[in-house]
């Protein structure tokens, strides 16, 4: 397969930390491995939003101005492949998921509802069943659990939706007061996360609970903007800064930790981040929306 890696190198990124939180280096070793910007025919990337990998070293691209996803491999020093993933015509695939079997899953934010393509074979909608009013959804986000459930984020109904992998309803779970903005969810070790991205808060519940509560506020203080969060296998978080072009670390209290990378063209630098994934091995990958690129780091 064609090596679609450009530039590749390896460089140490000056971290943007806060000096008056007293990090030591330990907590900020965060390194530049690469960049694909083509697919497997040369074709360049068109602004892509979302991502997502396996330890396996698969990673899939929401190449989102093309409507298309696209599939490689990487072994910790460059990504190769770039296999097209077809998509229904005029699809704007942003969050990207796998499922427990290998499947693919992914929002198409222009119809607000999840695309799911099985290991062989195009994509198809998921159609909702038994969900009660407001019957209508509006898919902002979702994750996909180990047992294939989807949980789904829905502005409309101001409501976390959880359905069966068949699209059959479960059970929801009511948005608490104060919440401003319904931005993404994230799912890790029975729990659900949920993020509000114009206050800067972080809400936790578990799977059975019948509610969320707060687990971090104020985080606007260290990012200007972010609709993503994604669970660190390490028990943390990472949230993109897409307007002030860096990543935020959390610590699995929903405290503050580090800020890696920031706003720019070069390698190693981020336009409008978008969605990110990341490995039991460090490896974080980011959809690095602007610079129409993907990108490589090692988290240590």
């Amino acid at each position: 397969m064609m090596n679609v890696s450009l530039r590749t190198h390896v460089a140490t990124l000056g971290l943007l930390l806060l000096p008056c939180l007293g990090l030591g280096a330990e907590a900020s070793k965060f390194r530049f491995v690469a960049s694909a910007y083509l697919d497997g025919q040369g074709r360049g990337m068109n602004g892509p939003e979302g991502v997502a990998c396996r330890d396996d070293g698969t990673v899939v691209v929401g190449d989102t101005g093309n409507g298309r996803l696209l599939r490689y491999t990487f072994d910790g020093q460059q990504f190769r492949g770039g296999d097209e993933v077809r998509l229904p015509p005029g699809a704007y695939p942003t969050r990207v998921q796998f499922g427990p079997n290998g499947d693919l899953y992914c929002l198409d934010a222009k119809a607000r509802r999840v695309l799911r393509a099985a290991a062989a074979g195009e994509a198809s909608y998921i159609e909702l069943v038994g969900v009660p009013e407001p019957s209508a959804v509006w898919v902002r986000s979702f994750r996909v659990d180990p047992d294939g459930s989807l949980y789904l984020l829905d502005p409309l109904g101001w409501r976390v939706l959880v359905v069966d992998k068949a699209g059959r309803f479960q059970r929801a779970i009511p948005i608490p007061e104060g919440v401003v903005s319904l931005d993404d969810l994230a799912l890790d070790r029975g729990k659900v996360y949920l993020l509000d991205g114009v206050s800067g808060s972080v809400y936790s519940a578990a799977k059975t609970a019948g509610g969320f509560s707060l687990l971090a506020q104020g985080l606007r203080q260290f990012l200007n903007f972010t609709m993503d969060l994604t669970t660190d296998p390490r028990g943390g978080f990472y949230l993109t800064d897409q307007n002030g072009g860096g990543i935020v670390f959390l610590g699995p209290d929903g405290t503050f930790q580090a800020r890696h990378s920031s706003a720019g063209w070069k390698e190693g630098l981020l336009r409008h981040p978008a969605q990110v994934c990341v490995t039991a091995k460090g490896e974080v990958v980011v959809a690095d929306r602007d610079n129409s690129r993907i990108e490589l780091f090692l988290s240590r």
